[in-house]
């Protein structure tokens, strides 16, 4: 959810009942757009894949079953080595990153023109991880779509060639690709 002045970094110094503040706490500083225009972008850009892609709006739960036509889950969490979490592993926290990959076809949503794989790395740890990317079909190219650490969250470099994504310390990664 996102409220005037988020796009560029307005924090209301922390406090989520601004609305009776009559101060510089709730004013919105539109001089810091300009300021900010990287940040703005980056908003930007996970608006446009949030409306590109239906599998980021839907409007009921993913349950973790397998799609229709196909051998991927809706959704599935996954551990830094490419496995698919067990309830073990919730309970252990044994880490600070993890993966969910989430799957839509024609036949399972509506708003989706053609099948898609995305899958979000977090990292909360302060050190790189190393993330086996899970196979999806022979052939698959995983594409960074957006990376924290770039200010604007464009790669400099988007395919991914490798079944391995090292993901830095506190951030956000999500890659994706279209399913033939």
């Amino acid at each position: 959810m996102l409220l005037a002045g988020d796009e560029f970094g307005r924090t209301q110094q922390g406090n989520n009942n601004a609305y009776c503040q009559d101060n510089v706490i709730s004013w919105v500083d539109w001089n810091k757009l300009d300021a900010e225009q990287k940040f703005c972008n980056f908003v930007r850009r996970v608006l446009k894949l949030r409306s590109r892609h239906g599998v980021f709006r839907r409007t009921s739960f993913l349950h973790g079953k397998h799609l229709r036509g196909g051998g991927l889950k809706d959704i599935c969490w996954l551990l830094p080595n490419g496995q698919e979490m067990t309830e073990a592993d919730w309970s252990a926290a044994k880490g600070l990153c993890l993966g969910t990959q989430y799957a839509v076809t024609p036949l399972d949503d509506d708003s989706a023109e053609e099948a898609w794989a995305f899958l979000l790395l977090m990292n909360a740890s302060d050190r790189e991880v190393r993330f086996s990317l899970p196979a999806i079909e022979p052939g698959l190219r995983w594409r960074c779509m957006l990376n924290t650490i770039f200010e604007d969250g464009v790669p400099p470099e988007p395919v991914s060639e490798t079944v391995m994504f090292v993901i830095a310390g506190r951030s956000l990664a999500l890659l994706a690709a279209a399913v033939r």
